[in-house]
């Protein structure tokens, strides 16, 4: 087989003036999903294991605004980004 790697410089993909990455402790999303009747998806187990990466991917792109929900509803993560915006 073949193979590609490519960079994000390479694709000419434009970099948005803020990043936003939104994080909730494990225990805290858990809850959430129980509340909702959810069950654990293929891409939460991914998250859990690439998270850290992620977060460096996010910080490399500038202009990072790290917003930590854990504790709090959706709408006071929604209040902090309308205060980023604005």
């Amino acid at each position: 087989g073949s193979k590609i790697n490519l960079s994000v410089e390479q694709l000419e993909i434009p970099i948005p003036d803020l990043t936003f990455f939104l994080v909730c402790s494990k225990e805290r999303r858990n809850k959430r999903m129980k509340e909702r009747n959810k069950h654990k998806h293929v891409w939460d187990n991914l998250n859990e294991k690439i998270c850290e990466k992620m977060e460096q991917k996010y910080q490399s792109l500038g202009n990072y605004i790290l917003i930590d929900n854990s504790t709090n509803n959706p709408q006071v993560a929604i209040d902090q980004i309308k205060t980023h915006l604005s």
